[in-house]
């Protein structure tokens, strides 16, 4: 009998205590942010070689890579990548060091609207003309497409060394 009355008495205290977990507040689930859509990852080594397979070693975003008309009936390639890490300086120091590396020299660069031109050399190779800036080209022809952008570096050479040079350099 003295079971009996222990176990109604567990029976009661856990219906107690059930009912006491129903009548507690509730409190509101955690509102879950949903994450912002991911801007494209940047990237190093994948920029199809520019020049004579000058590769840069910093991260970023290609955003344009095509070829477009130049003077004399030549068609240019252009290039358009934008940088998310360094200073202006930083940048055009990295991409001299990139071209350097593949025996490309530069005379003087100059400023220009905040940007660094600068005309890599190389005996038997187009000249490839590179502008660094930060932010985006003027004009309305590009935009940006990574939100993590700092700034940007044009270039463009011909599709093909001109004829002058390719055959100068031969007769070395």
């Amino acid at each position: 009998m003295r079971t009996k009355i222990l176990f109604i008495g567990a029976l009661l205290s856990l219906s107690l205590a059930a009912c006491q977990q129903d009548a507690a507040p509730v409190e509101p689930q955690s509102t879950a942010t949903v994450p912002a859509p991911v801007a494209p990852a940047p990237q190093t080594d994948m920029l199809p070689a520019v020049g004579d397979g000058v590769v840069f070693d910093f991260p970023y975003v290609i955003n344009k890579d095509h070829g477009v008309p130049g003077r004399d009936g030549v068609r240019n390639r252009e290039i358009l990548i934008e940088y998310s890490a360094g200073t202006l300086a930083q940048m055009d120091e990295r991409v001299r060091q990139a071209f350097k590396a593949k025996g490309y020299a530069r005379p003087k660069p100059a400023t220009r609207n905040g940007a660094v031109h600068s005309i890599y050399r190389k005996e038997g190779q187009a000249d490839v003309h590179v502008w660094i800036r930060e932010g985006l080209p003027p004009g309305e022809r590009f935009t940006a497409k990574s939100q993590s952008m700092l700034g940007t570096i044009y270039m463009v050479s011909p599709m093909a060394a001109p004829a002058a040079t390719a055959t100068a350099a031969t007769e070395h």
